[in-house]
Parts: structure tokens; C-alpha cells; sequence
């Protein structure tokens, strides 16, 4: 921190004194209703666009309510923890309920410990238990072991402090997802759970705590664990349980989740019960998997092929490569295609060879370029197969042949066996090869091709650096990059700059700085409720938007959309019971419009189905790629804007696949 912004911060909490330890009139205290067309609301946010961490510490010390809670409400998407003092003070300070709870909430998404003991000083003189809920959560975004530890211990909450109980099972889940946790947390969990009085909101955050939190040893659980899920209805709370119960490792779990699969009928805990399972043995599962390979549900049949795919064997490679020419789903028969090819023993040329055949055969007659794409990726799983992918990638024009046959290249380069697929003598040639290769990738002006080739040279087992003499190639690309559109591409290659260059102080990834402007008009020109419309194959997928959570967001959103803009582009990136995501111009994840728009993060809550997220490659990086959410997906709390929910055509939403069209955006 600079001199001038100590003394600017040292004012500003002479001035918050000043203010605030006056006598709080309802001015000082109410915070308005909020429209988009609100003076303040477009003064506050336009400053939270920019970034300006000076005229937002101002606002937390206006004497206005509504200005304090918007200013501190900037700084939930605005994260700069030079502003820990002044939100620590409001919360301390403050006479508005809901600029403390703002307060709290900032604090949070800081996630710096530097915010710990504000709020552990403030949180037992605090009166309202929404500000006390979310003081708990920030602690869990910015506490230690220690703090954890306290609040494992807890056992004064009864079941009807709902908000303090929900605080409490949020910041144990905020732990967790740092990889901080205990066994006292995880037990208070699982109690949750086993509570039936607890709500489910409650219970939600306890669920995804188990099945999200890495390293979890549940063994001691699993009769607990069986005990809930043979209790519990609700699919949202089982898809959590069944990856809990995997995790145990248990007889009677593993019992429980193949029964369990036969009498399920929403596909979303069918996909992780098939993930459940496959924390077991193979031998134990295989049938299961091989069963799940024609369930009537793609996504379900999608998550057994993958599975294959990542825990097959050489033994059964052969039926994997007949179950693949014999399944209807272009997705699961490259899925399995890759077990196939991937899991056939190095020593096996013959095989491997007679594989990669037919699946070039497949690849030349297929006019699905995503099925392309997929059966590219499945080729790299045999390095002898990096001529072809080359000539591939470099020759076709396609974006997403292009950016496929880079992956695949990549994942050939990277394969754990790579140097026994080639004689002794020729492998320094082969490897001269690959790096030729991904000099004429970054060199391409493909943004996605420069990625993926910068993220694969600088690793060090792959010895890169005894092929590259200078570094020249990769600050010409910088050099020609599109910036802000291509942030994600630049940034790989400084990283691949730093490690070439043996940097010992390696720079922080490149943000981009405010280049567009949030458009009132666009939001002025419709009620502060907006309603949009996904036209599809499949059906109607009908939005509402939150302009007033996410103004930049919903105004880009909107204006996008009016100019034709989705129009005809795909659905390229669906995840079974996760995400379905669109809005890609070049149709591979990797596109987008020349402009960023900033990070929005309100006291909203991936706590549901349908919920509508803005795509991003880091903070401020957002443009024009968007999801749906198919399930809970708490992990993306705060991180990740929620511009708006589906509140009609969800079905539509879970039948969507790869490839599949937006013919268009209505909005109402």
C-alpha cells in the first residue's frame, strides 16, 4: 500500500467516526428501495465498473444509507483488500442492518485473514442475526484452522436459528473448499444432516461440503451416511449423498448405490451415484458402468463412458471399442473410443494402430465438427498418431478442429509413456518434432492454439528448454495478441516468457482495465424485471434477468442479444448434472468480442437449478459466454456473476447437448 492511500484511508476513518458516531437518523440508517434508473444506484455501480477503490471508500462514510450499502456492496466484486479497514469499521460501526450485513459480505469475498478479526470483535455485540449469518460465511472465506476449529465446537445454535445455523454450514463449506477442514466440522455436517428438523438449506451446504471437500475421510460415516439417504427424497440433496457415500469406501454404501441406481429416475443423482461408484475397485463396478452405457438419459450414459475412459483396462479394451461403434451417441462413442485407444498397452502397436484406423475412418466420414473435435482429442491418446493430428490442425480451418488437434498434440506430448511408443533412435527426432510444433501454434495468431501450446512448453518434465535456443517467438505473439479479448492467451505466455527465462520474480497474471462502459439506456428501456427468452430445437428456455444484482452483466446480456448476436451459435460446452454453456462465437470455449466486463458478485447463491452465470477465465474477464446450471453448485458462489434464473422450459435446459443451436434471444 502506498503512502497517500494510508493517509486517504486514515481520513476516511476519521471521517466514518465523525459521521456515524453522530445520532443515527432514518436517513443514515434505511437504505432506499433500488431501481436501475436510481441516481445513486448508476453513480455507485458506474465507480464499482471502474474500479476505483478511492471514490468507493468515500461512499462507505456518505450519510446517505443507501450510498454506504451500495459502496460496500462495490467491494463483494471489487476485491482489494485495501478496503479491510474501512469495511471492518461499518461493521463494527455502522446503525443500518444491511450496510453491516453488505459489510460482512465484502469482507468475505476479500478473503484475506486480514478480515478475521474484525468480524470476530464485532460478532458477539452484533444484534441481527442475518449480519451474524453472514459475518460466519466470511470467516469461512478467510479464517484459519483456528477459527474452523472454534466454530466446529459450536453447539449453542437450535435448529430454529435457521440464519445462524445457515452461516455456520456455509462457512464449514467455505473451509472446506480452501482445504481447510476437521473431523469435529465434518461430523457437525453429517449431524446436520441427520437432523430432520434442520432446513434444507442448511442441509444443502452440509451435503456439497461432503461430496466437494478433498480429502475427507468418511469412513467412520458411512452407517450415518446410508442411514440420511435411505431417509432423504429430495434429488438436489441425494446427488450430494452419493458421492459421500463413495467416498466412504464401505461395503454397505456401495450396496446402497447400486440399488440405488435402478430404482432412480432423475438422471442428476443417477451421474454422481455413477461417480459414487467409481471410487470402488473396477472389478467391483464394471457391470454397473457397462449397464449405465444404455441408460435412456444421455448424460447419464456419458458419465459411464467417461469413466471408462479415465479407470478402463487393457483387458477389456476390445469391448469398449465394440460398445462404441454400437452406441447411438456421437459423445459417448468417442468417449469410449479413448478408453479403448487410451488404455491399450504401449506394447501392443498392432492393436493401438488398427484402433486409431477406425477412428480416423470415423473422423473423415462424421460431418459433426464437434464429433470431429472429440475423435482429434481421442487420437492423441496414441503419440504415433501426432503426424496426422498435425497435419489436421494446421491445415483445416476450422476453429474447433484447430483447437481439438492442439489438445490432443498437447495430451500425446504429455502422455506418461510418451518415450515408449518410439525407439531409441528416433525419439530425439519425434521430440524435435512436437517442438517445432508448438512454435508454429503460438506463432498461428490463434488464440487457442498459443494457449494450450504456451501452457504445455513451460512444463518442466517435458524438457522444452533444450529446444528453444531464445524466447524471441513467444514475445512476437504477445505482441500480436487482440487485448482485452485475448487476456487468458497473453497471460500463458508470459507464464512460458518467465519459465524460459528463469525468472526468479514472476509476474502477477495481466487484468484488464475498464474498456466498456455499462449502458443505462439499455436497462432503462425495460421495468427493473426483465424477461428473455432461449429459442432451441429442443424447446423454449425462459429467463428472468437481475438488473439490479448485475446491471453490466444484464445490459450486455440484453444488447447482445437484440443485435442477433447468439443467433445460430452453439451450445459447446454441456457437463453432465453441472453446467450447459453457450455464447461462444468461435464455437470452442475460447471466443468472445474484443471488450471485458467486470465481475458482479451480489448475496446471491448458486443454491438451486437454473440459475444463470457469466463464463470467465479470472475476475473482470466476463464478455460474452454464459451457463445454466443443471443442480446446486455452491462452488461457484462469489466467484462466478449470477445475472439471472430460468424460470420456465428447465426441461429443455437438462436435454441440451454439445453441439446443439440457439436459434435465437427474445428479450421481452
Amino acid at each position: 500500500m502506498n503512502y497517500i492511500k494510508i493517509i486517504w484511508i486514515v481520513l476516511l476513518g476519521y471521517l466514518s467516526i465523525s459521521i456515524l458516531g453522530c445520532r443515527a437518523n432514518e436517513k443514515s440508517i434505511a437504505v432506499e428501495q433500488l431501481t436501475t434508473s436510481s441516481e445513486a444506484f448508476q453513480e455507485v455501480l458506474e465507480i464499482q465498473d471502474r474500479r476505483d477503490t478511492r471514490e468507493l471508500l468515500s461512499y462507505l462514510s456518505d450519510k446517505e444509507a443507501t450510498k454506504r450499502y451500495l459502496g460496500a456492496m462495490a467491494f463483494a466484486s471489487h476485491i482489494d483488500t485495501t478496503a479491510v479497514d474501512s469495511l471492518g469499521y461499518i461493521l463494527n460501526n455502522d446503525p443500518g442492518e444491511k450496510i453491516r450485513e453488505a459489510a460482512a459480505f465484502a469482507l468475505g469475498q476479500l478473503r484475506t485473514n486480514k478480515a478475521t478479526p474484525y468480524i470476530l470483535r464485532s460478532f458477539s455485540k452484533e444484534p441481527s442475526r442475518k449480519v451474524q449469518s453472514a459475518m460466519l460465511e466470511a470467516i469461512g472465506k478467510s479464517g484459519s484452522k483456528k477459527e474452523l476449529d472454534f466454530l466446529s465446537a459450536v453447539e449453542t445454535y437450535r435448529v430454529s436459528d435457521t440464519l445462524l445455523l445457515l452461516g455456520l454450514s456455509r462457512s464449514i463449506y467455505r473451509f472446506g473448499l480452501r482445504n481447510i477442514h476437521s473431523p469435529k466440522g465434518t461430523k457437525k455436517m453429517v449431524d446436520y444432516l441427520l437432523t430432520p428438523e434442520i432446513p434444507k438449506e442448511v442441509k444443502l451446504y452440509a451435503a456439497s461440503y461432503l461430496e466437494r471437500t478433498k480429502g475427507l475421510d468418511l469412513t467412520e460415516h458411512e452407517r450415518a451416511l446410508v442411514t440420511i439417504y435411505e431417509k432423504t427424497t429430495d434429488p438436489e440433496l441425494k446427488m450430494f449423498l452419493v458421492v459421500a457415500l463413495g467416498k466412504t469406501k464401505g461395503a454397505d454404501a456401495r450396496k446402497l448405490l447400486r440399488a440405488s441406481f435402478n430404482m432412480e429416475n432423475d438422471y442428476r443423482v443417477k451421474v454422481n451415484i455413477l461417480q459414487g461408484l467409481g471410487m470402488y475397485e473396477y472389478a467391483t463396478v464394471k457391470d454397473m458402468m457397462l449397464k449405465a452405457l444404455d441408460d435412456k438419459s444421455s448424460h447419464v450414459a456419458v458419465r459411464a463412458a467417461s469413466y471408462f475412459r479415465q479407470n478402463g483396462i487393457d483387458a477389456d479394451t476390445r469391448i469398449y471399442f465394440d460398445k462404441a461403434f454400437a452406441h447411438p451417441s456421437w459423445i459417448v462413442r468417442a468417449d469410449l473410443l479413448g478408453a479403448a485407444l487410451g488404455k491399450t498397452l504401449a506394447t501392443k502397436s498392432k492393436t493401438n494402430y488398427y484402433y486409431s484406423q477406425q477412428i480416423i475412418n470415423k473422423y473423415n466420414t462424421t460431418t459433426n465438427r464437434y464429433e470431429k473435435g472429440a475423435l482429434l482429442n481421442v487420437l492423441g491418446e496414441w503419440p504415433p498418431n501426432y503426424k496426422f493430428l498435425t497435419d489436421q490442425t494446421f491445415k483445416n480451418s476450422d476453429t474447433i478442429i484447430q483447437t481439438t488437434g492442439i489438445d490432443a498434440l498437447a495430451k500425446a506430448r504429455e502422455h506418461k509413456n510418451f518415450a515408449s511408443y518410439f525407439t531409441a533412435y528416433n525419439l530425439e527426432f519425434i521430440e524435435t518434432d512436437f517442438s517445432d510444433v508448438f512454435v508454429d501454434a503460438i506463432r498461428s495468431g490463434n488464440p487457442a492454439m498459443i494457449g494450450t501450446a504456451a501452457a504445455t512448453i513451460l512444463k518442466p518434465e517435458l524438457n522444452f528448454k533444450d529446444f528453444y535456443d531464445n524466447t524471441s517467438f513467444i514475445k512476437a505473439a504477445m505482441g500480436k495478441l487482440s487485448l482485452p479479448k485475448d487476456i487468458e492467451t497473453y497471460n500463458e505466455l508470459q507464464r512460458a516468457y518467465d519459465f524460459f527465462e528463469n525468472s526468479e520474480t514472476k509476474k502477477d497474471p495481466r487484468k484488464p482495465r475498464h474498456n466498456h462502459d455499462i449502458d443505462w439506456s439499455i436497462l432503462q428501456n425495460h421495468p427493473d424485471t426483465i424477461e428473455a427468452s432461449i429459442k432451441t430445437a429442443k424447446g423454449t428456455i425462459k429467463l428472468h434477468l437481475y438488473p439490479l444484482v448485475a446491471p453490466g452483466s444484464v445490459a450486455n446480456f440484453v444488447q447482445l442479444s437484440k443485435s442477433g448476436f447468439y443467433d445460430g451459435l452453439n451450445f459447446h460446452r454441456v457437463v453432465p448434472n453441472f453446467v450447459a454453456q453457450g455464447g461462444c462465437p468461435r464455437g470452442d470455449g475460447w471466443g468472445g468480442l474484443n471488450y471485458t466486463i467486470r465481475s458482479e458478485h451480489g448475496q446471491l447463491y448458486y443454491n438451486t437449478q437454473g440459475l444463470l452465470g457469466m463464463a470467465s477465465s479470472g475476475p473482470d474477464t466476463e464478455c460474452t459466454q454464459w451457463f445454466i446450471t443443471h443442480s446446486p453448485t455452491p462452488h461457484l458462489d462469489g466467484r462466478y456473476t449470477i445475472f439471472g434464473r430460468v424460470v420456465g422450459g428447465m426441461s429443455t435446459v437438462h436435454e441440451l447437448g454439445v453441439g446443439d443451436l440457439i436459434d435465437g434471444i427474445v428479450v421481452e
